[in-house]
This record gives C-alpha cells, structure tokens and sequence, in this order.
C-alpha cells in the first residue's frame, strides 16, 4: 500500500506545528502485477499524517525581525 496526505497547517511563532488540517489525500494498493488499484477508503493515512506533521519543526516567518504565524501546506508520502 502507498499515499500520500496534503495537510495545511499553522506554523507557530516558535515553529511547532499547530491545527493541522487534511485537504487532500490517496492510498493505492499496489498489485503483484505493478498495477495501482484505488483504495477504499482514502483516508487510511490521514492520521498517522497528522501524528507525523506535529513532530516536524520549522522556522518561523520573520516580519521585521520578529516571528509570526504562518500557514504552511506539506504532502505526507507514505512507501
């Protein structure tokens, strides 16, 4: 089985990752034959997305030296 799982999300003044949200999502099973089948339902990986994009750390946006609030967009691959 493989996917992926688009998240939009807050990135914090520190760089935490606050409110992740799911915007988009696939999960395919893959067949002995290497053909991609679609799989129901889609959202299988949604939340160990979730799970995953609160762990992550980035740099916060600076606006005159100072960091802000930034909304941000990631696309979880799972393999």
């Amino acid at each position: 089985m493989v996917g992926w799982v688009m998240l939009l999300f807050m990135v914090t003044e520190k760089g935490t990752v606050d409110n992740p949200v799911v915007v988009d999502n696939c999960a395919t099973i893959l067949k002995k034959d290497k053909t991609l089948c679609e799989n129901t339902p889609n959202n299988i990986f949604d939340q160990a997305a979730i799970e995953a994009i609160k762990k992550s750390r980035y740099r916060p946006v600076m606006v005159e030296g100072v960091a802000v609030p930034s909304e941000a967009v990631a696309r979880v691959e799972f393999y």
